[in-house]
């Protein structure tokens, strides 16, 4: 049972990197005709909504009485939607396409760094999946000569509260369900990206969503919502470790794309590099996740 359990999460994991693969493609187009922090709030909005009927169709009112999901929520409101998608959306506008799909990666150092701390011991299989995955990251990013920019390091630590907010994910998976986790964190996290955007963007205008109209319902309907939802059906399944590193094959993918559609060129060791990647992921498919009752996240089970 628990070996199906978890080929079940690998595939949902999977299946939501197919919707991921969108994330960066999208905000790098985008954050070239509007301003970005208006892409990621307009983006959220349109995921509130569709997540709230998703919600209220499958009946789950009753999941609102449960106050003890409340804090967890809130933290996966600031680590997963607001810090990350203001400082992605801000650093994809200020580096190259292929940089902005490659740096997503970075979330496996700091997912790898923090889950020993969360309970996910450290097994030589853990550390050879992810160490692996960061060997392929590295031949993937690296390039003579070139220097890292401010829009680099923004997306680079754009991934570093992720693991945080994916330790409050599992804890309010252990209250409550995927719908209203995702319905709450959006609804929440797209009015406080609005007063962001308010705040510290130049203002939206018409001609910014005429361009981009169509952009913003895709993120907000296939990446934000349809994806999301595969991705915590996964979540439930698998620990934090195994489920980010799986769903890192997203980046490499995006990168693909702006190898074959625009002009931007990854060079040959960047292929060993995806290689490299590939045998990772193969490696964190074969681990079996960190039993939910020993980690802090789930202890409350025990």
């Amino acid at each position: 049972m628990k070996k199906l359990q978890e080929r079940h999460g690998a595939i949902f994991v999977l299946l939501s990197t197919f919707t991921w693969v969108l994330f960066p493609i999208l905000a790098y187009s985008a954050t070239r005709i509007m301003p970005p922090l208006w892409f990621a709030a307009l983006s959220a909005w349109v995921a509130a909504v569709l997540l709230f009927i998703y919600f209220a169709a499958k009946g789950q009112w009753q999941e609102l009485g449960k106050r003890e999901a409340y804090f967890p929520i809130a933290q996966v409101t600031l680590c997963i939607v607001v810090i990350p998608y203001a400082l992605f959306n801000v650093g994809s506008s200020l580096t190259t396409g292929v940089n902005s799909s490659l740096l997503l990666l970075s979330e496996i150092i700091f997912t790898l760094i923090l889950t020993h701390w969360y309970g996910e011991k450290t097994t030589w299989l853990k550390v050879a999946g992810s160490g692996a995955v960061l060997l392929g990251l590295i031949g993937l990013l690296y390039e003579p000569g070139q220097s890292i920019s401010v829009g680099d390091m923004l997306i680079i630590l754009s991934t570093s509260t992720y693991p945080i907010g994916n330790f409050y994910n599992k804890r309010a998976l252990t209250y409550t369900t995927p719908a209203m986790i995702l319905m709450s964190r959006f609804v929440l996290g797209a009015g406080l990206l609005t007063i962001i955007a308010l705040l510290w963007s130049d203002p939206l205008t018409m001609q910014h969503i005429g361009g981009t109209w169509w952009m913003i319902m895709l993120n907000g309907f296939v990446v934000l919502s349809i994806g999301k939802l595969l991705f915590y059906e996964g979540l439930k399944r698998l620990d934090i470790t195994k489920a980010i590193t799986l769903g890192s094959v997203a980046p490499a993918l995006s990168a693909l794309y702006f190898l074959i559609f625009t002009s931007e060129a990854l060079l040959w060791y960047q292929f060993i590099g995806m290689a490299i990647l590939t045998l990772g992921l193969w490696l964190t498919f074969r681990r079996k996740s960190a039993s939910i009752e020993r980690t802090r996240y789930g202890k409350h089970l025990q």
